[in-house]
């Protein structure tokens, strides 16, 4: 698997830290030559960068999520599974296994006091979470129809959605105890938090804005306003900006575009399959990710202008392999000046682990004019965190024969 050298063009932006997870997982007879073409490759890419930690993994499958200043790993040996939360900044680091608190999807939320939620889906027909927080200690366990989901900072807790009528959106407090259920129209029904506060959900009538506390409504747009654009099933993401003005829905088909009051700003149906898309910290721009529709196998990115009808400033297309044109959660980041772009599987890898086969592409597109500054491939799979200063990171999973995550520091420099 070849990968191009990455060469980092001038940038006003000062200095940026990058932060790259390897987990490496092999198969060659040369361990030791491996590692060491893979840090060869890494000093290429990255010529500035450092391993500022490491660790090493001792078992046959690996997956991972990580936060700027934090990782959970989950690892699995002879069918027994634990999860292994390191604290980057403070040191913290403790784990949980598979036979205490049986988990098969796991999640990392919060900000400085973070939350960890092992989810066990076939728990007597309901889906059994277990929350802990940064320290280890166990907060509570929660038994639902369908999965449960955290606010941004652990604030509270609710269900996701369903493909049951039956199933009634709930929400939990901070400490696990029931505040309020609410039965959501359709059987297909979707939520999200939009803040700490904040709920949203959309069902068969329309889409809502809740109290999170006290299960009000705060606003609703109607279906007939967006159906033509997102038929009645369920919503793929919903997507808010950081200063919290705008926030933007799509599925497959199209995507819409609302302010905080729930006016509309703009609807547009996509000429091709969206596979995810981002909105701007200021909610100017929203770039889109798609591929092309039946026939075709090229994959596109564009730029739109949230302010102005969603008028797209520049679209242009991008290179992966099919097996590969699909997109990481967070795979796709705007910044003033840079549109970042990582396709690839979907992080969690829960499953299988990390496959043998897997490779990113990695692209940086100049957000004004839609020129590509610079792409290559990398083995493995790579997610983009990003921190409360706007900083990014990188994750990157590579295969090698030993398996190990290391976590590495690049400056750019202009």
């Amino acid at each position: 698997m070849k990968s191009q050298r990455f060469s980092f063009m001038a940038l006003s932006v000062g200095f940026m830290l990058f932060f790259i997870i390897l987990v490496l997982i092999g198969y060659s007879q040369t361990p030791r030559s491996d590692l060491t073409k893979s840090h060869e490759m890494l000093r290429e890419i990255f010529p500035n960068s450092k391993i500022s930690w490491s660790e090493e993994i001792d078992t046959e499958f690996v997956n991972f999520k990580a936060t700027p200043t934090s990782i959970i790993i989950s690892r699995k040996k002879d069918e027994e599974k634990c999860l292994k939360y390191i604290n980057f900044e403070n040191g913290i680091s403790w784990e949980i296994d598979s036979e205490n608190f049986p988990y098969k999807f796991y999640y990392l939320v919060g900000g400085a006091e973070q939350r960890i939620l092992a989810e066990n889906p076939k728990h007597e027909g309901l889906v059994e979470t277990n929350v802990f927080d940064q320290t280890g200690r166990y907060l509570f366990k929660a038994r639902t129809i369908s999965t449960l989901q955290s606010s941004p900072n652990g604030i509270y807790y609710h269900t996701v959605g369903s493909m049951t009528s039956y199933n009634e959106l709930k929400l939990f407090n901070a400490e696990g105890q029931f505040l309020w259920s609410q039965k959501i129209s359709g059987m297909d029904w979707f939520a999200e938090a939009l803040s700490d506060s904040e709920l949203i959900c959309e069902g068969s009538d329309g889409c809502c804005l809740l109290d999170a506390f006290s299960g009000e409504e705060i606003w609703r747009v109607s279906r007939k306003q967006y159906n033509h654009i997102l038929p009645g099933y369920k919503l793929k993401h919903i997507l808010p900006s950081s200063n919290g003005k705008y926030f933007v829905l799509f599925h497959g088909d199209g995507i819409i575009s609302l302010d905080r009051e729930g006016r509309i700003l703009w609807l547009k149906g996509m000429p091709g399959t969206v596979l995810f898309a981002a909105i701007s910290d200021d909610g100017k721009f929203v770039a889109v990710y798609s591929r092309e529709r039946i026939g075709h196998n090229g994959v596109k990115v564009a730029l739109l202008d949230n302010l102005d009808q969603g008028r797209i400033i520049w679209s242009r297309s991008v290179k992966t392999e099919k097996k590969d044109g699909t997109s990481n959660i967070g795979g796709l980041k705007i910044t003033k000046d840079i549109v970042r772009l990582i396709p690839g599987i979907v992080p969690y890898h829960i499953q299988a682990g990390v496959m043998s086969d897997m490779q990113t592409f990695f692209y940086q597109i100049d957000t004004g004019t839609g020129k590509l500054i610079n792409e290559f491939i990398l083995p493995g799979v790579a997610e983009i965190v990003e921190d409360e200063n706007e900083t990014k990171h990188f994750l990157l999973l590579e295969t090698t024969t030993e398996k190990g995550i290391y976590k590495i520091s690049e400056v750019l420099v202009e």
